[in-house]
């Protein structure tokens, strides 16, 4: 199975039976774009099993931004750093629950949600800050390879054939096309399932040809053959489920079938949809099938359990 976009588009070829020359690839990749985004990912998120779950450690200040990349700007969680190993998740407050009461731990009490950013009250944090939260996935671009995608264009895709020390083999060759000193998002290849994005990957020079030079061996050594490079913000793979792959083409399928107005199509793409749908549900959730367990913090602040200031295991 290629799980790569462009095995996607053959897909949804194969299955919508498009008229030929009706779409380009890349109209494909824009409904799969729209599918993914208005219903695959609010699917799978649905579940509320952390998929997409990321954080970003913020210095200590009064407010920060929710960072631009969460989901719907959603957050799941916002907490003070007492140390690498130690965290205290702080409460929501409302509106009407502010006041002016000072805190006598001298730290803060909560926090609110103003426009896109995050307000501590009544006091700024002490610590460092994590803000854990939903992040967006990367807008997928046709994988192929041809003479044409040497051409400079604003989300061009390159694909990783080989490494040797500091040298990696590409086509096309990045550095050669857009020139020394860019950043790049890499995304691992099959054997990385669900293919985590590496953001802003800076490649240094390029002795030209298909070989780039790393600024080491120790980074060109993350690379591996069938991995793709992509300009930033776009990826050559899903970050999906490989299970919840054919939910996708189906929710693209769907939205081509809008595209041509195409009553009968559109209401037996939904039908399949739904299909796909029902039988991953049960893959998706629960991730965890044990009982899952949570800190009980019992202290004011950090947590203190009945023995040596520690909190507990509860359930």
């Amino acid at each position: 199975m290629d799980l790569t976009t462009a095995g996607l588009i053959a897909d949804i070829k194969l299955s919508a039976l498009l008229p030929d020359g009706m779409y380009e690839d890349s109209d494909i990749i824009s409904f799969l774009n729209d599918g993914f985004f208005s219903d695959t990912l609010a699917f799978i998120m649905r579940f509320r099993e952390d998929f997409f779950v990321s954080y970003e450690d913020f210095a200590a200040a009064s407010s920060i931004d929710i960072p631009t990349d969460a989901i719907a700007q959603k957050l799941k969680d916002v907490q003070l750093k007492k140390d690498s190993n130690t965290f205290y998740n702080l409460p929501r407050l409302s509106m009407g629950e502010i006041t002016s009461t000072s805190n006598s731990w001298n730290r803060s009490q909560g926090f609110y949600i103003q426009d896109n950013s995050i307000v501590f009250h009544p006091n700024v944090p002490s610590s460092e800050i994590r803000v854990v939260y939903f992040k967006r996935p990367h807008f997928m671009e046709d994988s192929t390879i041809d003479a044409e995608e040497n051409n400079v264009t604003n989300d061009t895709v390159y694909k990783v054939t080989g490494i040797s020390g500091a040298e990696i083999n590409v086509t096309p060759n990045p550095v050669a096309v857009l020139g020394a000193g860019i950043g790049v998002d890499f995304t691992h290849s099959k054997s990385y399932q669900p293919f985590n994005v590496v953001d802003d990957i800076t490649l240094t020079t390029g002795p030209g040809a298909n070989v780039f030079t790393a600024a080491s061996a120790e980074l060109a050594a993350t690379f591996t053959a069938g991995d793709y490079l992509c300009n930033p913000g776009y990826t050559a793979f899903p970050k999906i489920p490989v299970e919840a792959r054919e939910a996708l083409v189906q929710a693209a399928i769907v939205k081509s079938m809008v595209s041509m107005k195409d009553k009968e199509g559109y209401g037996l793409a939904q039908d399949q949809l739904k299909e796909a749908k029902l039988s991953i549900a049960g893959l998706i959730s629960p991730r965890i099938d044990n009982e899952v367990k949570k800190i009980v913090n019992t202290g004011p602040l950090w947590g203190r359990g009945s023995n040596n200031n520690r909190g507990g295991w509860g359930r």
